[in-house]
């Protein structure tokens, strides 16, 4: 089985528009924020684009203390910070990273745009938590006294009664909560079992919440669309010789019920324009085959909206598992998940070829608008008591 580098396991490409930046507003005018090109570093201003901000401060301009602040903001909160420096986002104004906090005043701090060609780090998914989309949380779970030694950590009642009932009388937690997004996430990956990822997949009903698990099998688990809402289910993975327990709680901590359902778009729109009305995303659902090694990749987007394109793009693209068959074909569909930042026009270029192999010709392409008339109204207050 393949598995791309940005874990196409088992959800949908989320592809994040990138809006180009605006002009910069001077500190001595801050009610004014007119729309800019690049992040100018000389000088303090502000700059935003979508649901992104970012502000820039420069402190003791001149003296040998010179200082430089960036600030990012998601939604009109800022973003947490990363554990280790170095990691970024991706903005619209390219990779923004973590330079941490010193405290010397001289240098930078904060969040800096990140350097052209720069290693380490690792791209953190959107500030899913403060976007108001739908949250289910994970906990990760190991059985038995061979369970890896660590301290304890105290879980909820519920999880204990539910383990019990399941025949895990001990147990040990492998990871602690943590908010899935629309991004596979690897829970595990060894040689000996296989590969497992995590995703929520975008919320199409009223009525239900969706957990998709994949990698080297794919299941689909449903969570009733109600906060406080808890299940937890018992994972399998096998060897030839031996199998591998992995109990998943999940609670969804926020049910979202006014969050728009995505624009699903198909194979059937190649070289149309389609028109996007009152939606935070647009799903592009095209089928193919995982065992092929080829994926729906993202060859060109633009448009004629201020920034390049009505939509920004993240992450990569993800696999959605049909039916199992017979052979060692592997088909579903590849989801490339589109956000909604602007009005205007988004022109989407995707092509179905192996990524690594950059030169070949594509073995097929897909080419659609989006003309953006509507955007979807804003999350009112946007779940502001967000734990950490």
């Amino acid at each position: 089985m393949h598995i791309f580098p940005a874990v196409l396991a088992s959800t949908a490409i989320v592809i994040a528009v990138a809006c180009a930046g605006m002009q910069p507003a001077s500190a001595a005018q801050p009610a004014e924020k007119p729309r800019a090109a690049p992040l100018d570093l000389t000088t303090t201003a502000e700059y935003i684009s979508g649901r992104w901000e970012y502000r820039f401060t420069v402190t003791a301009p001149g003296s040998k203390n010179e200082g430089y602040r960036g600030e990012l903001f998601f939604d009109g909160k800022p973003v947490e910070e990363p554990s280790d420096d170095g990691d970024f986002y991706r903005t619209p104004w390219g990779d923004v990273s973590w330079r941490g906090d010193p405290v010397t005043p001289a240098g930078e701090h904060g969040w800096m745009p990140r350097e052209k060609g720069a290693t380490g780090g690792r791209a953190i998914v959107e500030p899913w938590r403060a976007s108001g989309a739908p949250i289910v949380m994970m906990m990760v779970l190991v059985p038995g006294p061979n369970a890896p030694k660590q301290p304890r950590i105290q879980v909820d009642r519920w999880i204990e009664t539910e383990l019990s009932k399941l025949g895990a009388k001990e147990f040990k937690v492998q990871r602690e909560w943590f908010p899935l997004t629309d991004q596979a996430f690897v829970l595990h990956e060894t040689k000996i079992y296989g590969t497992l990822t995590a995703r929520q997949a975008q919320p199409r009903d009223d009525a239900s919440l969706a957990v998709l698990l994949d990698g080297s099998d794919s299941s689909r688990i449903e969570l009733p669309r109600r906060a406080g809402a808890t299940l937890l289910v018992r994972h399998t993975m096998r060897s030839n010789l031996e199998s591998l327990d992995l109990y998943l709680a999940l609670k969804v901590e926020h049910a979202a019920p006014a969050w728009p359902r995505p624009l699903e778009v198909g194979p059937e729109s190649n070289g149309k324009v389609v028109t996007v009305r009152g939606a935070h995303e647009v799903v592009l659902a095209l089928p193919g085959d995982l065992a092929s090694g080829k994926a729906w990749i993202v060859e060109s987007i633009g448009g004629d909206s201020p920034h390049g394109g009505a939509a920004k793009v993240a992450g990569a693209p993800q696999f959605v598992a049909g039916p199992p068959t017979k052979t060692s074909a592997r088909p579903g569909t590849f989801e490339t998940l589109l956000r909604v930042a602007e009005l205007g026009t988004c022109d989407v270029v995707l092509a179905y070829r192996d990524p690594r192999q950059e030169d070949a010709p594509p073995e097929q392409t897909f080419r659609v608008t989006l003309k953006v008339v509507e955007l979807a109204p804003r999350q009112p207050g946007r779940w502001p008591d967000v734990a950490k």
